[in-house]
Formats: C-alpha cells, structure tokens, sequence
C-alpha cells in the first residue's frame, strides 16, 4: 500500500509539472487507480486486506480478527 501511494504522489507531480497533454493523461489515471483505489479497497479493514495487517501492526494484536469474533459472541 505504501509503494502505490508512493507511485500515486510522484504521478501527481509529474500531473503538475508536464506540458504534454498526453503524459498528463497518464499521470492522472495512474494517480487514480494507484491512490484512490488503494485507499479504497486495500485501506479497509473490516477485510484482510492490507489496511487490516497494517491495524493489526498498529495496534500490536496479532489476531485482531479472532478478537473482534470473540467480543461480538
């Protein structure tokens, strides 16, 4: 997740600084997919997806999901 909105902040400065109307183009969709999407789909994390591992390092539990199944019952 962080090497797509690392690949998504350098587009967006390529978006800012380019004349080229077709690089700019490019620029931008790479900017969407790689930010907006990343944020998300792989941010949520109600699923085990990476925003899930990266709360479960966050919050030092290992098992985060076994937890919450626990509390709920």
């Amino acid at each position: 997740m962080y090497v797509e909105l690392l690949v998504a902040a350098i587009a967006a400065i390529i978006w800012c600084h380019t004349d080229s109307a077709l690089l700019r183009h490019h620029a931008y969709h790479v900017m969407l997919m790689a930010g907006v999407t990343t944020l998300l789909f792989n941010a949520n994390f109600l699923m085990r997806f990476d925003g899930y591992y990266i709360l479960a390092d966050v919050l030092e539990i290992p098992n985060l999901y076994g937890l919450g199944q626990q509390y709920l019952l």
